[in-house]
């Protein structure tokens, strides 16, 4: 069972508390990579901070020249979290990254 439905299953409402806290939050896109290049990042933005209100969430959407960089810059502001949108490649610099911070 996921966080999210243990939390369901507590009777809370998703809408209104999160199943976990998280202070900072980095995202990002490559702009054009398969469907992060129709991703509407203003609206997931917005479903994350609805979602989990105190936490900051720090967008970075790049062309694919200023990816590493801002992977780098992602990974060194150490959030809690850091999500990629984009193809193989971005998942693989990620994955590259998260390890080596570990």
């Amino acid at each position: 069972m996921t966080l999210a439905a243990e939390h369901r299953e507590e009777g809370a409402d998703p809408k209104r508390s999160a199943p976990c806290s998280l202070n900072k939050i980095a995202l990002v896109v490559n702009e054009h990579a398969g469907t992060a290049s129709t991703m509407d990042v203003a609206q997931v933005v917005r479903r994350v901070e609805e979602a989990m209100p105190n936490t900051a969430v720090d967008v970075k959407s790049v062309a694919p020249q200023d990816l590493e960089a801002a992977m780098d810059v992602a990974f060194a502001d150490k959030p809690d979290v850091v999500v990629v949108f984009g193809g193989d490649g971005t998942a693989r610099g990620a994955a590259k990254r998260a390890l080596a911070t570990q």
